[in-house]
């Protein structure tokens, strides 16, 4: 089995940081689908999908690797007052 990237837009796999390719042979082999990923992650390979080729020809794809746009958040994180709030008395509470 060979673990390898491909582009899922042309079709390509990586050979190197330069160069796509679409000779198996050539495809740069990862170790594991975890090192693949790692690697998709630091190197910002946007759009690859991570497969597996087994020696019968037969392809697995295993996950794509897409970065997603930040988004604004609509729920604001609560802010927190500069001084603790003083507890209410006792006698006020009960009522």
């Amino acid at each position: 089995m060979k673990t390898v990237l491909k582009d899922v837009k042309t079709g390509l796999l990586f050979r190197n940081m330069d160069e796509w390719t679409s000779d198996l042979d050539q495809a740069a082999g990862f170790r594991d689908t975890l090192t693949a990923l790692k690697f998709c992650q630091r190197h910002n390979l946007d759009g690859a999908a991570i497969v597996h080729v087994f020696a019968a020809g037969r392809v697995q794809r295993v996950v794509g690797f897409y970065r997603r746009a930040a988004r604004p958040s609509s729920n604001p994180a609560p802010t927190i007052p500069d001084r603790p709030q003083e507890m209410p008395h006792k006698e006020e509470s009960l009522s």
